[in-house]
């Protein structure tokens, strides 16, 4: 859009559109620094600033974020919301923040019946979108998405059979299986289990089954 682009991160900083008389183009400002985060601008200096980085990526996360019933039934589970408005609200964050998430608790199609995923991520960012299929808690979801989203804004791509680092706890990995998610591909994130193991074979029972219809 043409005008300028603000630093979201509460500073002063700010630049000018190509579109504007003496403006640079969007290649132009991340040469000199400036990161897109979740739809939202952060100059050269804030991006030196973890606590203004951290702060952005909350900011995105909470936004994108839909506690939405993927069958579309009456009500959001999580919000009490009805589904219209609960679309209305995706549909902005994907407008906004390139992407959105759905939680949800009740697909018997999917390991515990849980059948959290992404949307977005193939088209705005060129990473397949993800899912998990763990009934946790929204605010540890949070926790791993967040972890994947900074990796991928970093430029990370993830793929199946990959370990990876800085989505739960400090020296717990992750790894990726390929799934299916109403007839799209997508990544699911394998938690490990209380030991870190990851293996399908031996890891607790009460995790294996995440392993469960991927491809």
């Amino acid at each position: 859009m043409p005008g300028y682009f603000k630093c979201e991160c509460g500073c002063t900083q700010s630049f000018a559109s190509e579109d504007c008389n003496g403006g640079i183009t969007i290649k132009e400002a991340e040469k000199i620094g400036w990161r897109k985060i979740g739809g939202s601008w952060v100059c050269p200096i804030c991006c030196g600033n973890t606590a203004a980085l951290e702060a952005m990526f909350d900011k995105a996360l909470d936004a994108a974020i839909n506690h939405v019933d993927d069958e579309h039934g009456e009500k959001c589970e999580s919000c009490g919301c009805d589904i219209e408005a609960a679309e209305e609200r995706a549909a902005k964050s994907l407008e906004e923040y390139g992407w959105y998430a759905h939680l949800v608790y009740n697909d018997p199609k999917y390991p515990y019946n849980c059948n959290i995923h992404t949307h977005g991520f193939q088209a705005n960012f060129s990473h397949p979108d993800l899912q998990i299929c763990m009934p946790l808690d929204p605010q540890v979801v949070q926790g791993v998405l967040i972890g994947a989203l900074k990796q991928i804004e970093e430029g990370a791509k993830f793929e199946v059979g990959q370990i990876a680092y800085n989505f739960i706890k400090e020296g717990y990995p992750v790894t990726f299986a390929r799934s299916e998610e109403c007839g799209r591909e997508v990544l699911r994130i394998i938690l490990p289990d209380q030991n870190k193991n990851l293996d399908p074979d031996t890891m607790a029972p009460e995790f294996s089954e995440q392993w469960l219809n991927t491809l």
